[in-house]
């Protein structure tokens, strides 16, 4: 499937700074800014800034680090991320250059693994989102590995005082990540299969009532047909004359109700124009399951986004026990801005779960969900983006709208065409603005991940997992 959106963008032209800007950039702590600044990457007073120590150890090129100080002066991006993201430096570089930047040391988390009590005195759940494990406690001091040392103030005064006082050492985020899994890796799954609220979930429903009453219907059905098969049937016919009509009256109204609101929006004067926007980081997870040659594929149509990579961050989510689909990514060279993350084995096997799991793993303000046959347009971030930022607050996620990209294949894919150009271009928009629920499709989901988050994420227990959170949104 292709995903498609009926607005476009103008791209702004971007401007390069000139070589002999390249000092002036570094000496700023944040640089020019578009839009509000976030003061709390910016190097303390003092501070050597990060790209001239890169720079004097050599392990940056003045044109790359040119590059990468005019991007981050445009993005809410760290410097680290981007030089990271295009391969500009090394990580052994990098941390050496934080460690001398913040006057702290760089811990081996993989071969000195962290206490697990003082996990799960924090939270694990905590650790992942903040990139930070507590490492040790010595001496009435607990140690903090962290990947981000610039939001360590911040994130020292959230903290619990009865484990203070705190004090920094610095680690590669994935290393944070592995010797976190490797600890609490169970916690972290439970939590996934338990997020929503009971009275919400489908895990509480009593499945032997449910039985029952399902036997039930059946055993009264055969016995009327039985006794009474003509006043069965019309019945039964005319329960199904009566739900049909009001689909159909439902589908009309729907359709009305958006073509009326296209009619308004023509006749509209044209919007102003908007300033330039500080594009948020996405994630965007993909689920799998058995999918032999995937890899390949996969990078290439994701590819073709054309949203900046430091900015984007796409996670293949894949079942432990799905050897098919692990041993096609094995084979594979995955750019930076994409990882896999591996669901442990469990007692259900659900897509919400696995959802719930890696969102932990997510670093993007914005969560996006594909299927792995998805050929999102180049424009499509760029184009969710603007939607939230025009939305307002109370916009908690958007629908894409999905086309068929091979239509004219047989009469059967026409069909399907059809049957989807309906749905996402007729009926969900007119339900929408018609107040009533709106059943969330599979794919091309976008979510403002503090919204996401105050739901509880999906509902691990509920097959019709979109559908069940468009109700909740609702």
């Amino acid at each position: 499937m292709k995903q498609t959106a009926q607005l476009r963008l103008v791209p702004h032209p971007e401007r390069e700074a000139p070589e002999a800007a390249l000092s002036d950039l570094l000496k700023a702590p944040g640089g020019p800014r578009i839009g509000t600044p976030d003061r709390s990457t910016a190097p303390r007073p003092g501070r050597t800034p990060l790209g001239q120590i890169l720079l004097e150890m050599g392990a940056v090129s003045p044109g790359d680090l040119l590059k990468a100080l005019a991007l981050r002066n445009r993005q809410d991006v760290r410097l680290g991320d981007i030089l990271l993201t295009h391969d500009w430096v090394t990580e052994a570089d990098l941390m050496a250059a934080l460690a001398r930047q913040w006057n702290a040391a760089v811990v081996d988390l993989l071969a000195q693994r962290p206490d697990p009590r003082m996990i799960d005195a924090l939270g694990p759940e905590l650790c992942l989102r903040e990139a930070m494990v507590p490492w040790r406690r010595i001496g009435g001091t607990t140690i903090i590995a962290t990947a981000r040392p610039e939001h360590f103030a911040r994130l020292r005064d959230s903290l619990p005082a009865e484990f203070g006082p705190y004090k920094m050492v610095l680690a590669p985020e994935r290393d944070v990540h592995q010797s976190l899994l490797a600890r609490r890796q169970t916690a972290l799954i439970r939590r996934a299969e338990a997020k929503v609220a009971p009275d919400q979930s489908c895990r509480t429903r009593n499945e032997q009532t449910a039985g029952r009453i399902a036997f039930g219907l059946i055993a009264a059905t055969a016995l009327g047909l039985w006794m009474a098969p003509i006043v069965v049937f019309a019945l039964l016919f005319a329960w199904v004359m009566v739900t049909l009509v009001a689909t159909i009256g439902l589908k009309f109204l729907a359709w009305l109700t958006e073509m009326r609101a296209q009619s308004r929006l023509r006749r509209a004067p044209p919007a102003p124009a908007t300033a330039a926007l500080r594009l948020p980081i996405v994630s965007i997870m993909v689920p799998l399951f058995k999918e032999r040659d995937i890899a390949g594929r996969l990078i290439g149509r994701l590819g073709r986004l054309n949203y900046p990579r430091e900015l984007l961050d796409i996670l293949l989510v894949v079942e432990e026990d799905d050897h098919t689909t692990r041993d096609a990514l094995a084979g594979a060279r995955l750019p930076r801005w994409m990882r896999v993350v591996t669901v442990p084995d469990g007692p259900i096997k659900t897509k919400p779960r696995a959802l719930n799991y890696a969102l932990n793993f997510c670093r993007g303000s914005v969560i996006g969900v594909y299927d792995a046959e998805d050929m999102p347009e180049p424009e499509q971030l760029h184009i969710m983006v603007r939607h939230f930022a025009d939305a307002g607050p109370e916009v908690a996620c958007l629908q894409g709208i999905l086309d068929y990209y091979n239509p004219r294949t047989n009469w059967l894919a026409r069909c399907f065409t059809i049957e989807y150009a309906a749905w996402f271009r007729a009926m969900l928009p007119g339900i929408a603005r018609m107040g009533l629920v709106v059943p969330l499709g599979g794919t091309t989901l976008f979510f403002r991940r503090e919204a996401l988050e105050e739901l509880g994420g999906w509902d691990a227990h509920n097959v019709t997992e979109d559908a069940e959170l468009g109700m909740r949104l609702a």
